[in-house]
């Protein structure tokens, strides 16, 4: 699997878990929904061997802003639904 198959699938993974819009994931919302689900999908991609350029490539940010991200403390529910979609992933990378 190449890794613009692996963005989508794991885009498209954090959608459905989050209930958040691709588009809203990758475009400019800055609200906290949005914001948790850039930081699952960063921290999945960053997980499988993703850059934070990359990474931030792929969601048409900063990579300082990306590397913000995966360095934030995560919330007690975030951290479960990052669980979650641990679990999901795993399953087809």
């Amino acid at each position: 699997m190449n890794k613009k198959e692996l963005f989508s699938q794991i885009l498209r993974l954090t959608a459905d878990i989050t209930g958040v819009s691709v588009d809203r994931i990758t475009g400019n919302a800055r609200d906290v929904e949005s914001t948790d689900a850039r930081y699952i999908v960063a921290t999945l991609l960053h997980e499988r061997g993703f850059y934070p350029s990359q990474i931030a490539e792929c969601l048409h940010r900063q990579p300082r802003g990306i590397r913000w991200l995966l360095a934030r403390q995560a919330t007690a529910m975030l951290r479960i639904t990052l669980g979650n979609a641990r679990t999901v992933a795993a399953a087809f990378t």
